[in-house]
């Protein structure tokens, strides 16, 4: 304010939540100004407007208009699909980044600021203190952003170790307010290698035996490696079993680790010690990486070693180190003989007694020798106490005279002493592995299961022998059929299929072996079968049209060495079977049968053939005769009031008489109601049609006997309008009767009527009754009544009879008069 002397400037605002002012009371100096902050916080969406009444040395009024409006931040992603920002899962030094781009859609211009950890309101997580090194995010400082303005946020994902899956939201600050804005996830993979123990005691090992370990890797990490194992300079005290490899994430390897050493020495050590000791030690060498592109190895090397440590160098990750040590000693003098003897692939066990009268728990490793002797691999004697150890005698081959299985099993015990027992094993032949017995019908394969049992690691092959034992009949006729050997994998079963076939009812009693023809060893089953009658051997099916005959070639097979006689039997009459017949040895037949139904249905029937030599055969035969077909149609042709008639022929093919009726469905047509006809004839019946109206009718003449079967003709009946009849010939002074029928289903009235008048009718009009046949009388006036002019020529006219039914109106009769004068 550019006024003259100094000025002091007050204020009459009252601060209120949403404007404030700060204004200082020191006087403004001439020519001088002063700066009047205000603070706008809009409390709502709404426009505010204050007044400021400022006071100039106490009586000069200045007032001021303050305007402003609150709206909503409106600061969000531009593309919905940025709420999940995945890292997917990178190794170490790879790097991933995401752009989002972010919009301000508010009226006023928005402050903001970007981070990982939520300040300060939300306690940030401990993942997310341990993520701020390798999410960076950019803009990393506060930026502001101008209403409708888009900018572009990066993340940047760069591992520098392994990370487990993270699941993060980035947060954005816009002013007091804190919002996520998305969610972050990935992870780190890489690699991760430990060793169950870094320290295997072998302790004392006999001379000429051998101890093993077991060792295990695991990879707890995420990317897999191959491994290699070197034995340099020790092949005679330690191996490691597998050598070389592939571990995937996640999984254990089981390494099994030898001991075998060869001369007397103890306390052979494999860590440092001291002067003139032998120091060994295996490194594992892990390749992390991509081994196909790199071509790292992973290794574990044994070797002999000076006081100074062997460092093995490897990329991201240290090597590992197993310490190995063992004792080899002398074998003792056994201290007793246990003799075992048991079927082979069975077993035999027995006790030994272990006494400990010390003060102290022993803890015993027993070390077996011998193929077929197992025991327990520890077992603990608690002081002052007898314990028993068991040891099982399972032989896997058998044994020949004085060539026994021999074994022995040492406890190796606290106080450098040992316990030392000779094992003798004898393996005697096996027996059945099952007695089966089953009862099965003749006529019919059997299949019978065996399962296979192969008792070594190794597959073996059996040859497969099958040997009758006992037969409560002296000839029968049976099969027993099955592959001359079996494979069976090791430590595993396989079933065996085995076909009997027994064509008569009988007892059997088989040995069914399988035998190892390298080893000799075998194994067997004692197969009992009870062959019984048996039950419909197959069903078959003819199927035809009544009176037409269908033909089935039926097999007979005779597996003999001698000509035999099948007898063939069927209870049904329309079924032929020829008899006898016989076949030649090894050879098979076929005979027909003849199927030739009078009557439709389906019939199940027995069909038996006897055979004195192969039993009885029994099958079953499914007839089914279906409907005939119609037969060729009648066709009739008259004009109304006419009757026309055909004959219907018919064949007997019964073995007797039949006896038909006739049946006709419709009034126009008549038939006889029965016919008798001799076997092996034809009949025939009359059909007469006598149409009752005009036009087409069909019908249906249905001519059935009980054993000569049903025949059905069709019946075509064709109406026309009645033909003129005559002429009828009459002399003067005489008449005559024309027969005239109702051929409708009503009694009707017709009317008569002449064109001459030389004709005379009785009655103008007749009421005839249905079907009822009606005379007409007509007749010729004498020659005086006439007017003839020339007596050479005859008199002619027709008689017209007409219904008098409107419905029938167009139906006529018409008869030709003629009357002779001479």
């Amino acid at each position: 304010m550019k006024l003259m002397g100094c000025y002091r400037l007050e204020c009459l605002y009252e601060n209120k939540p949403h404007l404030k002012i700060t204004l200082r009371s020191d006087p403004i100096p001439p020519e001088g100004s002063t700066l009047i902050p205000i603070f706008f916080y809009p409390l709502a969406r709404l426009k505010y407007s204050e007044t400021l009444h400022f006071i100039i040395n106490g009586f000069q009024e200045k007032k001021i208009i303050i305007t402003g409006e609150g709206v909503d931040i409106k600061v969000f992603l531009v593309q919905p699909r940025h709420k999940l920002l995945s890292f997917g899962a990178l190794q170490v030094g790879h790097i991933a980044s995401k752009c989002v781009p972010i919009v301000n859609k508010s009226k006023a211009p928005v402050p903001m600021l970007l981070t990982v950890v939520d300040p300060p309101s939300v306690l940030p997580t401990l993942s997310a203190n341990k993520l701020t090194d390798v999410l960076h995010i950019t803009p990393k400082t506060l930026v502001v952003i101008q209403p409708n303005e888009t900018i572009s946020v990066t993340v940047k994902f760069t591992p520098n170790r392994r990370i487990k899956p993270f699941s993060e939201k980035l947060y954005m600050q816009i002013h007091e307010n804190v919002e996520p804005l998305c969610l972050m996830t990935g992870s780190c993979v890489g690699s991760e290698f430990q060793l169950d123990r870094k320290y295997l005691p072998f302790g004392m090992v006999v001379q000429g035996c051998q101890s093993s370990l077991k060792l295990l890797l695991s990879n707890t990490g995420e990317l897999g490696a191959r491994f290699c194992w070197s034995r340099d300079n020790c092949d005679n005290l330690f191996s490691i079993t597998p050598a070389s490899g592939y571990l995937s994430p996640g999984v254990t390897i089981t390494f099994i680790v030898d001991f075998h050493p060869i001369n007397l020495q103890q306390n052979i050590r494999c860590d440092n010690l001291g002067e003139g000791q032998s120091r060994f030690f295996w490194k594992l060498v892990v390749d992390s990486g991509q081994w196909w592109k790199r071509r790292r190895r992973m290794r574990l090397e044994l070797s002999q070693s000076s006081l100074d440590s062997m460092e093995c160098k490897l990329e991201n990750f240290k090597p590992l180190a197993v310490s190995l040590t063992g004792s080899c000693v002398c074998m003792p003098s056994p201290r007793e003989i246990l003799n075992f003897t048991t079927v082979v692939r069975q077993q035999d066990k027995k006790n030994i007694v272990l006494t400990n009268k010390s003060g102290e728990t022993w803890q015993l490793f027993p070390e077996m020798s011998g193929d077929y002797f197992l025991g327990q691999d520890t077992i603990q004697v608690v002081p002052h106490s007898v314990k028993l150890y068991e040891v099982t005698y399972t032989p896997l081959a058998m044994t020949e005279h004085d060539n026994k299985h021999m074994g022995s099993v040492f406890f190796r015990l606290p106080e450098g002493q040992g316990l030392l027992y000779s094992l003798v094993g004898t393996a005697e032949p096996p027996v059945a592995v099952a007695r089966i017995s089953k009862e099965v019908p003749s006529k019919t394969p059997h299949i019978e299961i065996l399962p296979v049992f192969n008792w070594l690691p190794v597959a073996q092959r059996f040859k497969v022998t099958t040997n009758l034992i006992k037969s409560e009949k002296f000839d029968p006729v049976f099969t027993l059929t099955s592959n001359d050997y079996i494979d069976v994998p090791g430590n595993s079963d396989r079933d065996h299929r085995l076909t009997f076939f027994s064509y008569k009812e009988c007892s059997l009693i088989f040995k069914v072996s399988f035998t190892n023809e390298d080893s000799g060893e075998y194994q067997f089953y004692d197969l009992a079968l009870r062959v019984f009658k048996c039950g419909s051997l197959d069903t078959f099916t003819m199927e035809t049209c009544v009176r037409k005959p269908i033909t089935f070639e039926l097999k007979l097979k005779n597996p003999l060495n001698s000509v035999v006689n099948f007898n063939i039997s069927c209870p049904a009459s329309d079924v032929q079977v020829p008899t006898p017949n016989s076949v030649p040895a090894k050879t098979m037949k076929y005979v027909t049968l003849e199927y030739l139904p009078l009557h439709p249905g389906e019939n199940h029937v027995r069909l038996d053939i006897q055979c004195s030599e192969l039993g009885f055969f029994p099958y079953e035969l499914v007839l089914n005769a279906l409907p005939a077909p119609k037969e060729n149609p009648l066709i009739f042709n008259t004009s109304l009031g006419i009757a026309v008639s055909l004959e219907a022929q018919f064949n007997n093919l019964a073995h007797t008489k039949a006896d038909f009726g006739c049946k006709v469905d419709h009034n126009d047509f008549h038939v006889d109601k029965s016919e008798l006809v001799a076997p092996a004839h034809t009949g025939s019946v009359e059909v007469t049609y006598e149409p009752s109206s005009l036009g087409s009718v069909h019908a249906l003449l249905t001519v059935t006997s009980t054993t000569g079967g049903e025949f059905i003709f069709p019946l075509i009946g064709k109406c026309t309008l009645p033909k003129p009849q005559g002429p009828i010939v009459l002399k003067p002074g005489t008449g005559t009767t024309i027969p005239f029928k109702n051929v409708f289903r009503e009694t009707k009235t017709f009317m008569l009527s002449l064109d001459c008048p030389s004709f005379v009718l009785k009655n103008n009009s007749e009421t005839i009754k249905s079907k009822k046949e009606h005379k007409l009388h007509i007749g010729l006036l004498s020659l005086k009544s006439m007017e003839i002019t020339d007596m050479r020529f005859p008199v002619t006219g027709k008689l017209v009879v007409q219904c008098t039914d409107p419905t029938l109106s167009h139906i006529s009769w018409t008869y030709y008069l003629k009357g002779i004068l001479e």
